[in-house]
């Protein structure tokens, strides 16, 4: 048994749009996070920190959020308070120039961004088993779109009306889409099997999950090793503008979002799935 109580041609679209917002009152402070902690008079390792933070809390939360909505089928409810999150998170970082509260802001961020796994199951949910593919093609685009317009928007907010003001945008952008998650489906399968402590061991110790998990740590450590940390610092040096850090972003994103849309939705079923992630 089911429960859906919105008709199937709005769920998808909304959930679409929930999701774009969500990823871009995240991507309001990603790019430009580390060159405004210097900004502020911090250093290189502090920079390093507060970017860093953001990847902590979601490697210490994101296990635990997946086992709790599997464990009680409330992924709308952890929808809601990542978005929640992201706006408090933005409204904080406007708000106050300590370094300690950044960090714990940040942290705050990460915390939200735990929440994607819930974004990714419910949305999965709306599809067909053999659809998956598809469906995390689908999700995945308007994740990096969001990101995309997100480092955009923030990039021409910093640079014309100051760095704060970026924070600000993501804050705005945040309540709107906790607005749009209080209307999203929640979808339960009413026989899904229970989770236990058996079933995360097999999952945790599952060799092909553990090899894909690998390469998905390399794919994040190079991405904000570079793109959304000590790049901007040092165009920063070279004399680049808040816009121009955005463009940068932009230009490593664009791709990502091309990459998401055709290659869960084409290329995966063409050529495999497993020779996509290789390619890739």
């Amino acid at each position: 048994m089911t429960i859906n109580k919105m008709p199937s041609s709005y769920r998808i679209p909304l959930f679409c749009a929930v999701t774009l917002l969500f990823w871009m009152s995240m991507y309001t402070s990603v790019p430009i996070m580390a060159p405004y902690v210097e900004f502020l008079g911090g250093n290189h390792q502090l920079a390093g920190w507060i970017v860093g933070m953001y990847g902590i809390s979601q490697m210490l939360l994101r296990i635990p959020v997946g086992i709790m909505s599997d464990r009680f089928h409330k992924r709308k409810l952890f929808i809601t308070f990542g978005l929640f999150f992201t706006a408090i998170a933005g409204l904080g970082l406007w708000f106050t120039h300590d370094f300690t509260w950044i960090l714990i802001l940040r942290a705050l961020a990460g915390a939200a961004a735990a929440t994607w796994v819930d974004f990714t199951v419910l949305f999965t949910s709306y599809y067909k088993h053999e659809e998956s593919t598809k469906a995390i093609g689908t999700i995945s685009f308007f994740n990096s779109l969001g990101q995309v317009l997100g480092i955009l928007s923030a990039g021409w907010a910093a640079d014309s009306l100051g760095w704060e003001a970026a924070f600000l945008l993501g804050a705005g952008l945040g309540v709107l889409g906790l607005i749009g998650s209080l209307f999203l489906v929640e979808k339960v399968e009413s026989d899904a099997p229970k989770i236990t402590l058996r079933g995360i061991g097999d999952v945790a110790t599952d060799r092909t999950l553990l090899f894909v998990s690998l390469l998905a740590i390399l794919s994040q450590v190079l991405i904000f090793a570079t793109v959304f940390g000590f790049t901007p610092v040092y165009a920063t040096e070279l004399g680049a503008d808040k816009f121009s850090l955005s463009m940068l972003s932009l230009f490593a994103n664009v791709p990502v979002a091309v990459a998401s849309l055709f290659g869960g939705r084409r290329w995966a079923a063409r050529y495999g799935e497993k020779r996509m992630v290789v390619w890739g």
